[in-house]
Formats: structure tokens, sequence, C-alpha cells
């Protein structure tokens, strides 16, 4: 799994947002952020069941494990909200 948590401005990690099953939807995930310059992603070992999941340090409380497809949905509205009409139509292949 992969991790996406936030960072200050000297770039040390301040908490966690939560974490992907995909690595490149945790990255795309964290570059559309209002403040992407403040969030970084890492490779993470997760024990999960799937739903709840748990990282081995000193803390005993469940991760959030975002629904990847819902995310995925999400990121590309975002994308295609900043393109104009005319390059939405390029990249979706659309005809007028």
């Amino acid at each position: 799994m992969t991790e996406v948590y936030e960072t200050n401005e000297d770039g040390r990690r301040v908490s966690s947002v939560g974490f992907f099953k995909n690595e490149n939807i945790a990255k795309a995930f964290a570059k559309v952020q209002i403040d992407a310059n403040y969030h970084r992603t890492d490779p993470a070992f997760v024990l999960t069941n799937g739903i709840v999941g748990f990282i081995i340090d000193d803390s005993v409380e469940p991760i959030k494990i975002f629904d990847d497809e819902k995310e995925m949905v999400k990121i590309r509205e975002k994308i295609l909200s900043k393109l104009s009409t005319e390059e939405q139509h390029i990249i979706l292949n659309i005809k007028k």
C-alpha cells in the first residue's frame, strides 16, 4: 500500500491523510490537493482485512484506507475541470 501524508514547510511529516492500494492513484491524489506541495507519498506495510488496516508502530489506531475506484473518479473530475471544453474533447475523443 501507499501512504499519503501531509508535511510542514520543512518537509517533515505532520499527519497521515490515508492509504491507497494503488501507488499511482495515491500519487495522483496527492498532486490534485489544494496544498499539493505539502503532500507526499511513501510505500507502507499495512496489516488489513481489506476494510480496516493497521500499521506496525506505537499506535493501535486503525488507519484510513481510501477506496481507489471512488478516488480515481474524483481525481479524474478534478483534472478534467481544469481543461477547456476543446481540450476535454481532444482528450476524451468526443466529436461535436
